[in-house]
């Protein structure tokens, strides 16, 4: 799902409250823009029923090219991270199974 469908979707689900897909789209990339400067600002964002979204500071590292084997330090970065609520977890764990 790309943005554009996401914002499709929720003008769809809300259809009553939602008449324009420019309004779903205000409503898309302002929940997205809340969420980033959250993020930016250090907080983790909890969405309930879905998951958390936090910052995490990943040290400095040893890494080797897999090309040439040559040695190359990986400098430190700040990365986000997302663990899903149990809920989710098994939703992904039973539509994975029915694939099979």
């Amino acid at each position: 799902m790309n943005r554009g469908e996401l914002i499709d979707a929720v003008r769809e689900d809300c259809s009553d409250d939602i008449q324009t897909k420019a309004a779903a789209e205000r409503i898309v990339e302002s929940v997205f823009a809340n969420m980033a400067s959250a993020l930016a600002d250090g907080e983790e964002v909890q969405i309930y029923n879905f998951g958390t979204f936090a910052v995490v500071d990943r040290a400095a590292r040893q890494g080797v090219n897999p090309q040439t084997h040559e040695k190359l330090k990986i400098p430190a970065t700040r990365v986000i991270k997302f663990r899903p609520v149990s809920r989710l977890k098994a939703e992904l764990a039973s539509k994975k199974k029915k694939k099979k």
